[in-house]
């Protein structure tokens, strides 16, 4: 097994056109980091989110978590075509810590060469490493959406799956769901999970405005209204989408448009504060 590496990939927005709509999200910085046993291709590319971002005029910049690549992947392939593309990784230590704290530190360093506050986009595990991101770095986080955020990640019971050191465990039927549509190797999951996750600690709150979401059916990602209630920043808030479980929040409209709109409304202009602007 390769060492472990967290890469990123950076998709510019296209030029827009002088008789284009406004772009609210014009010059902002959009990193976005997908789930477990997930890639930013099915997370974010083919759910529409990159478009969304795009469209609106920011950069997106795609994390990739270690053992989480599929070989042969080329977003441009799939209808990023004519965006500027650069991309890097970095190896990842893993902290006593747990895995969150060791990816989050990752993220931090990437986060850290680029020249402007940017806007986190977590979902589910990606999530819970945004979060950390902005605890650990607030500094370099505007602002932070997180969708299905899991206040329990249930890793320690994938890997006794995986490796089938407990015979007869059964997940989560939701995670059970996101590791059957997975086509990562099971190798690579098993790898993975080997590392210990710290618990959730809802004492350490973000200070950046943040908007959850989750869908009403998502029984991963509970409790985030109650969690949402406590954040302190006044224009935090939290965004339920009926009928929709842990893996069809993805491909809502109304959570891609929300997110958007949060983004641009805490938007970091040139001059360093947050701009007006909203998604029409």
């Amino acid at each position: 097994m390769r060492e472990p590496c967290l890469s990123i990939e950076t998709y510019c927005a296209p030029v827009a056109g002088t008789d284009a709509p406004p772009r609210p999200l014009e010059g902002q910085q959009v990193v976005a980091v997908h789930g477990f046993a997930s890639t930013p291709e099915v997370t974010w590319e083919r759910t529409g989110w990159v478009r969304q971002m795009q469209r609106a005029g920011a950069d997106v910049h795609l994390v990739t978590l270690p053992y989480h690549r599929l070989e042969g992947t080329r977003l441009k392939d799939i209808g990023l075509e004519g965006a500027g593309k650069s991309s890097g990784q970095l190896a990842v230590t893993w902290r006593q810590e747990g895995l969150v704290t060791s990816l989050g530190t990752a993220l931090g360093q990437v986060l850290a060469a680029v020249d402007t506050q940017v806007h986190l986009l977590g979902y589910s595990l990606g999530a819970r490493i945004c979060w950390q991101v902005a605890l650990s770095s607030p500094h370099l986080v505007q602002s932070l959406t997180l969708g299905g955020l899991p206040l329990a990640t249930h890793l320690d019971e994938v890997q006794s799956y995986l490796s089938a050191s407990s015979p007869g465990i059964c997940l989560p039927e939701g995670l059970q769901a996101v590791l059957d549509a997975s086509a990562l190797p099971r190798a690579a999951l098993a790898a993975f999970t080997a590392q210990p996750v710290e618990p959730f600690a809802p004492n350490k709150l973000p200070a950046c405005p943040t908007l959850l979401f989750a869908g009403s059916d998502d029984t991963l990602a509970t409790g985030l209204s109650a969690l949402a209630a406590t954040l302190p920043h006044p224009a935090s808030a939290y965004l339920e989408l009926a009928g929709r479980d842990h893996i069809s929040a993805l491909t809502s409209g109304q959570a891609r448009r929300a997110s958007a709109d949060f983004m641009a409304r805490h938007a970091v202009s040139r001059a360093g504060s947050e701009s007006d602007h909203t998604v029409a």
